[in-house]
Order: C-alpha cells, then structure tokens, then sequence
C-alpha cells in the first residue's frame, strides 16, 4: 500500500502525490512491514516535501496500524 496524497489541478484532473511510505500487509497475517523510511528521510532532507507534510505521512501511518490491529 503506497501513501498517497490527492491533489485537485483542474475540474477532474486530480494529481497523486507519493508521500514515499509504502506499507506491506501480507494476506492472513498479522505482521506489517513499513518500507521506505529511508526515502522519506532523504526527501525531507533534500527539501521535497516540508516537515508538515513529514508528520502526515508519519501519523497516517500510525493511524493506519491502529484501524489494522485494534
């Protein structure tokens, strides 16, 4: 699962936004994988995305494991 932002350019002409964080959820498992830290780093580091956006990124992710695990 890549995150992702949405962004509306024109009338029905969205745009995505990788956010860089890829998260892996293996069929029948309750085990997860976040892949990708490493390019969200460097992005935040070379001033691709802000550190607004970094946190985000960082509590969608939370956010997404709490909706997956209880």
């Amino acid at each position: 699962m890549d995150l992702v932002e949405l962004e509306e350019v024109g009338p029905k002409r969205p745009a995505v936004h990788d956010l860089y964080l890829d998260i892996i959820v293996p069929p029948a498992s309750r085990r997860y994988e976040v892949l990708d830290l490493d390019e969200l780093a460097e992005a935040l580091q070379d001033g691709a995305i802000d550190a607004a956006t970094t946190i985000k990124v960082l509590r969608s992710t939370q956010r997404t494991f709490r909706l997956k695990t209880g």
